[in-house]
């Protein structure tokens, strides 16, 4: 067989291999992803049980949005993703310390001395 048609040959199997690994990820693209949140084994009126909270939802907006990519509108868009999503689940909880700790106005948590 001529190297040239060999090559043809490769690199048309290459692309159809290709567009049938995109397929899903286009189709999946149109679809919201979820991922849910448990968080009934913590109190949300301490700083710490609301911060552990707080990253367990920043750890779920990665896991939809994926991993921060390196060019500028990508990281546009992801920014988007992950900023919108943190923003959502947490107006969804309605916490008063978890809005605060978002914010960045959450208190600090004091050390319990023991007598």
């Amino acid at each position: 067989m001529d190297i040239r048609k060999l090559n043809r040959r490769l690199g048309l199997i290459s692309l159809a291999a290709a567009c049938a690994c995109l397929l899903p990820l286009a189709a999946e693209a149109d679809q919201a992803r979820t991922v849910k949140v448990h968080y009934a084994d913590l109190n949300l009126t301490t700083v710490h049980g609301a911060k552990t909270l707080y990253a367990r939802i920043r750890g779920a907006a990665r896991s939809v949005c994926g991993d921060e990519p390196y060019g500028i509108d990508e990281q546009r868009a992801w920014h988007s993703c992950f900023d919108g999503t943190v923003s959502d689940a947490v107006a969804t909880v309605n916490s008063p310390m978890l809005t605060a700790i978002e914010r960045g106005e959450a208190p600090q948590e004091t050390a319990q001395l023991r007598p």
